[in-house]
């Protein structure tokens, strides 16, 4: 059966607030029916965890100011 594919956009992967609720229904599902993939623009604390639990981590750099200054 093929996986149903959930995106997450997390600002922040911070213990607390959404990054918590996220977390735990990512925990707590079917690995076997569900992959989670976040995306981000810091890297925090749950990355590691993500990625043990086989989830996809993609990290957003924020842009230079300076690339809007010409």
């Amino acid at each position: 059966m093929k996986k149903i594919r959930i995106l997450q956009v997390i600002p922040a992967l911070t213990l607390g607030g959404i990054s918590s609720v996220v977390m735990n229904w990512f925990r707590h599902l079917d690995a076997n029916k569900y992959q989670f993939d976040f995306i981000t623009f810091n890297d925090g604390p749950l990355k590691e965890e993500i990625l043990a639990l086989g989830g996809i981590f993609i990290l957003f750099l924020p842009l230079s100011k300076s690339l809007f200054s010409i």
